[in-house]
């Protein structure tokens, strides 16, 4: 029997609360994301930010507002943290533009950050050694569900209001989560010889930030626009500075010598790529099912579930599998899974039955559920230096962050790019003759929901039966580019990750 004192259990209660809101409003969104572009008259490129606005300052700060903590105080940095995370969401619930929300949007990253490792080092200190592993566990699951059950949530809960309540149902949360923290809570700090790597941060942010830029906003501003080159070239001097700094810096926010290390260089490529893949799906997925299907946030919510089902269910499976087998084996059954899924996807049409979307998804989520639940025990288990867990696990987070965002900004700029080829296309094979400014038009109506419904609406009938059926086929047309393309890099990337399993053998 334990003799834990009850109170660390409100600890954990108060803490895991306030923590499993960051992961969930990472991906609630995702299944309002049609209804938010038609009500802030958002393009595909505008859209993806609402991720990777969250994702771009959550994954650059997370380590060094760890350490913060440390010094300035765990219990100070998880209140501002909470405080600040609830009031940029009020601010995201309440936002008429675009321009305000992708802010409130990159707020909520940066406090998520501030408040998430903080939460970690407390309920460290607050548990006897023998209790750490089980509390910690419970704790590291609220990403990974949270992950999980954002867009089930997001359906629903826009469903039943609007999508305005999916940022604003995080106040009342936090309020309770501060509730049982503040009468339990003592303060802790564990001052360290480690340093704050500022410099990283802002690079890293700054990186970031002017590649996602130039990469989605190309074909809007024009790839060879001033604006666009300039971003290109701040991207590029960012990197190299980050690289050459992050290799001098004593305590950096990557630490590049771990990629000398070639069982983490194999696995942290590997459940990167994995990562970055699943961002692409949830983030089209939810618009296919709304805009092409014509699913609600409900209907769209609840078919997601399966696979949030899936992903919470086979984490654990998948650990088994790691324990009792080679990395090679759970790698290749992670692989297969997921190249399944994405043959079956290049399936959907409009009037896809339903039992088939479930099959796919469950399929889909059960290989999520395997690479969460082998991805950063992989990595870990591949230093031979047990202190280097911490910066591994921060590092691996890190790393998959940055994943997701190019990946996902790669992936919105093929998805618009496929979508115009095609409406040239059939616009060219169409027996209802377009003018030419009709034409052009069509194609900027593709970026801008409301010129959509205007040009609708001013067309003739038969023009209009023509449009709504267009933007619903360019539409499909684009998903199968883009998942067809991530299904040819995962044919090509399996033999490498195989290949690099050899590695990771020594230390399974």
């Amino acid at each position: 029997m334990t003799n834990t004192n009850p109170k660390n259990w409100l600890v954990l209660i108060g803490i895991s609360l306030a923590a499993i809101m960051v992961p969930i409003d990472y991906t609630i969104v995702n299944t309002c994301l049609a209804l938010i572009q038609r009500d802030l008259n958002m393009s595909i490129a505008q859209l993806q930010w609402l991720m990777t606005g969250f994702g771009i300052t959550f994954c650059a700060l997370l380590t060094v507002m760890g350490r913060l903590a440390d010094i300035l105080g765990r219990r100070r940095l998880t209140y501002l943290g909470c405080i600040g995370f609830g009031l940029a969401s009020l601010g995201a619930g309440l936002s008429h533009s675009s321009f305000l929300l992708i802010i409130m949007r990159v707020l909520q990253g940066i406090f998520g950050a501030i408040m998430f490792p903080a939460g970690s080092a407390i309920i460290t200190d607050a548990f006897p050694k023998k209790d750490q592993g089980k509390v910690l566990g419970i704790y590291g699951a609220c990403m990974g569900i949270g992950l999980a059950i954002g867009p089930v949530l997001g359906g629903i809960i826009t469903g039943l209001l609007n999508w305005r309540w999916i940022f604003f149902i995080n106040i009342p949360v936090i309020i309770i989560s501060l509730l049982i923290c503040i009468p339990v809570l003592r303060e802790s700090k564990h001052p360290c010889q480690l340093s704050i790597d500022w410099v990283g941060m802002i690079l890293l942010i700054l990186s970031l930030a002017s590649l996602v830029f130039a990469i989605s906003m190309g074909s809007e501003y024009g790839w060879g626009s001033l604006i666009i080159i300039s971003t290109f070239i701040i991207a590029i001097l960012s990197i190299t500075a980050l690289i050459l700094i992050e290799n001098k810096v004593k305590d950096p926010l990557l630490p590049f010598h771990l990629f000398t290390n070639h069982g983490f260089q194999a696995s942290a490529w590997a459940y990167s790529i994995f990562v970055g893949f699943s961002w692409v799906v949830i983030f089209l997925t939810p618009l296919y099912l709304h805009d092409v299907v014509g699913f609600n946030t409900l209907q769209t919510g609840l078919m997601l579930l399966p696979m949030t089902i899936m992903t919470i269910i086979f984490p654990k499976i998948s650990g088994h599998l790691y324990d009792r087998f080679k990395a090679s084996v759970v790698m290749s059954i992670m692989f297969s899974t997921t190249i399944i899924a994405y043959l079956l996807f290049l399936f959907f049409q409009p009037n896809i039955p339903y039992w088939f979307i479930i099959l796919v998804f469950i399929i889909y989520g059960a290989s999520w559920g395997m690479g969460n639940g082998v991805g950063t025990p992989l990595a870990i288990s591949q230093l031979e230096n047990n202190n280097d867990v911490g910066v591994v696990a921060g590092a691996v987070i890190t790393i998959l962050n940055i994943a997701g965002v190019i990946i996902l900004a790669f992936a919105t700029t093929i998805f618009n790019y496929s979508q115009h080829y095609f409406l040239g296309y059939y616009l060219q094979q169409s027996a209802t003759s377009f003018t030419a400014t009709q034409i052009q038009a069509i194609h900027a109506a593709l970026a801008n929901p409301d010129q959509a419904a205007n040009l609708i609406q001013q067309s003739s009938p038969a023009q209009a039966t023509i449009l709504l059926a267009l933007f619903k086929t360019t539409f499909a047309d684009g998903f199968r580019i883009v998942i067809a393309l991530l299904l040819l890099l995962t044919l090509i990337g399996l033999p490498f990750a195989l290949r690099s399993a050899k590695f990771l053998i020594k230390h399974d």
